[in-house]
């Protein structure tokens, strides 16, 4: 009896001195963890602040980026150069702001001031000047996306800052090349390519903004925008598409546009005056925890019997999800890759075929969330649809671009089925994996073959006749002028009996990449048959110049590139050139096959002429 009351007592002591000891150091372990909660915001705060600056400086450099891209084509450069001139010494005062916290930048000044002083002697191409500026805004807005996860309270403030910086730098690409065009009356190659997707992407940027927002910021957001600002800005755009803006209102142009970033930089800056006061409250809230230590001696008696319940419902609870589990484990032996995870992602169980496609072991997948796939390819959209059918069908297919553990993107054929209790609760995914990146890569590799001539790597006649057939609809919806140029080479047949058909080849190739120097990369180029070539000159009286002129003065180029003597493997060749232009579109009758067709007619012409000239389609 004495042993048991001995064994009882010390049981009873045991029980006590656990919280005694567990009070002791659950104070001391909570005074280190406000001191480094403390030091944390700190460190935070120095961020905020970091990031602050970071903005201001893509601020000023988009504004560069506009003013500069204006003023590298403008023929009346006096105003607008003073006006660049006091932009660089706001953005030179921006960046020494950002400089005096010693964060790595990876910024190169010196080729921001060798690039400022190429602008200002109008020696340098708008592409380069778009595409340096740019660069520096998406590593400077990288930087931001790098500091900001940090404020985890803040996090969707976090992602709604981000995307508005991305909404600014679109809307400043925007105000850029339409600034240029204004100024120079041409539209550059680059912005012809971008500007149709940069009103839909700020479209876009300004719906994940109303995705990421909370009240408070949505109503900042709103506060901030000018409606009228905006309605101005559509009508601007508007009278642009239709080519009723003149040079006269570029200046005009760049000061909506430039109230309008204004706003969303005004958004941004409250933003992160909003992250310093929360910081400041959570370190006054820090503080005070201190005087609170003592109730962890409580917490820690309630949170041990909560915690020996909560395990034994997690056991229970694994014991059921481990019974449902086992009538799907005969289809884990299937070909295809399977992951089986929990209702939050968490791999349980993965099969043969998701180890060979993905390159995880079932050792390394299991217990790992299904984001270690993530390519960062997929666009977010995906992603919610993806989610929104599962709870609301519970199944989902589609084509996903993945990554494997060796970090090779693949593309993967993805059908996902989520599994349901009586409750309705989803409680376990089941995914089917199907790599599909060879079958991808040969379904291209037909296709291009399907449209391209295999010597000289041109388009070939059934895909031009397509491409015509898009041109010409263009065309006659916003009245382009183009030029189709039927090219046939002189002599051909005597290179070809002469030297033999290798080197006819090699002359074929020679002569497409000829073609090829002298004109446009929006131009289209073809190879029809044999010895025959075609070019459709685009759009040829966009920049107001006489068509006949545009059309002679490419012609001649390659007539009198190609009548030089031409060096191929040691032999000596000398060739001429015959083309037929035909211009289109005539009337709404037009098409591809009359054009090819009187285009033939005018080429015969040229060679019944006397050959090396090109003759012009007349009715």
């Amino acid at each position: 009896m004495m042993l048991d009351i001995r064994t009882f007592k010390f049981k009873i002591f045991i029980i006590f001195l656990i919280p005694a000891i567990s009070i002791v150091y659950f104070t001391y372990f909570y005074l280190n963890l406000s001191n480094a909660n403390t030091e944390a915001i700190k460190y935070q705060k120095q961020n905020i602040i970091l990031v602050h600056k970071i903005i201001d400086v893509i601020h000023n450099l988009q504004i560069e980026r506009g003013l500069s891209v204006g003023f590298i084509q403008s023929k009346d450069p006096k105003i607008l150069r003073q006006t660049l001139i006091i932009t660089h010494k706001e953005s030179d005062k921006a960046i020494a702001d950002l400089e005096k916290f010693n964060y790595h930048l990876n910024l190169d000044l010196h080729q921001i001031y060798v690039t400022r002083k190429k602008v200002l002697q109008q020696n340098i191409s708008f592409e380069e000047v778009l595409n340096f500026y740019t660069n520096i805004n998406n590593h400077m807005i990288n930087m931001t996306k790098y500091l900001l996860p940090k404020f985890d309270k803040n996090r969707y403030d976090a992602l709604f800052l981000i995307n508005l910086e991305l909404l600014k730098e679109s809307a400043g690409l925007e105000r850029a090349c339409v600034y240029n065009d204004l100024t120079s009356g041409k539209l550059e190659p680059i912005c012809k390519e971008k500007l149709p997707f940069l009103q839909q992407d700020q479209t876009n940027k300004i719906e994940n903004l109303h995705l990421y927002a909370n009240s408070t910021s949505l109503g900042r957001y709103k506060k901030s925008i000018d409606k009228q600002e905006i309605k101005e800005l559509q009508r601007f755009r508007k009278l642009y598409q239709q080519h009723q803006l003149t040079k006269e209102d570029a200046q005009q142009w760049f000061e909506i546009t430039t109230n309008n970033i204004d706003s969303y930089n005004q958004v941004s800056k409250e933003i992160l005056n909003h992250f310093t006061k929360n910081l400041n409250a959570n370190y006054d809230d820090t503080l005070r925890n201190l005087n609170i230590a003592m109730i962890f001696w409580f917490i820690s008696i309630f949170s041990a019997f909560y915690f020996i319940y909560i395990i034994h419902k997690l056991f229970q609870k694994h014991e059921e999800d481990t019974e449902d589990l086992e009538l799907s484990s005969r289809a884990l032996d299937a070909y295809e890759g399977i992951v089986i995870t929990d209702k939050n992602t968490k791999i349980i169980k993965v099969n043969k075929g998701f180890e060979r496609i993905t390159g995880y072991s079932a050792e390394e997948a299991i217990g790992e969330k299904t984001s270690i796939l993530k390519s960062g390819k997929n666009p977010a959209s995906l992603y919610k649809a993806m989610w929104g059918s599962l709870d609301k069908t519970g199944s989902w297919s589609g084509e996903v671009l993945n990554k494997r553990k060796d970090g090779a993107i693949y593309t993967q054929r993805l059908s996902i089925s989520s599994i349901r209790n009586k409750k309705g609760e989803t409680k376990n995914y089941i995914g089917h994996l199907f790599d599909i990146t060879e079958l991808r890569k040969a379904q291209q590799e037909a296709l291009y073959q399907a449209s391209h001539d295999s010597l000289t790597e041109l388009i070939n006649r059934k895909h031009l006749l397509k491409r015509m057939r898009e041109e010409i609809n263009r065309s006659k919806r916003h009245g382009f002028k183009n030029a189709f140029l039927f090219l046939d080479l002189d002599n051909f047949k005597y290179v070809n009996d002469t030297f033999g058909h290798h080197i006819g080849d090699k002359l074929l190739q020679h002569v497409a990449t000829s073609i090829q120097s002298y004109i446009r990369e929006c131009d289209i180029v073809a190879r029809i048959s044999g010895d025959e070539f075609a070019i459709v000159l685009l759009d040829i009286d966009s920049s107001h110049q006489d068509v006949n002129a545009v059309v002679t003065k490419v012609t001649n180029k390659i007539l009198t590139q190609l009548n030089h003597e031409i060096i191929i493997e040691g032999n000596s060749i000398n060739i001429g050139l015959s083309v037929g232009v035909r211009f289109f579109p005539i009337d709404d009758l037009d098409n591809e096959d009359q054009i090819i067709k009187d285009a033939d007619i005018a080429m015969y012409e040229a060679k019944n002429s006397g050959k090396n000239r090109f003759v012009i389609f007349q009715e």
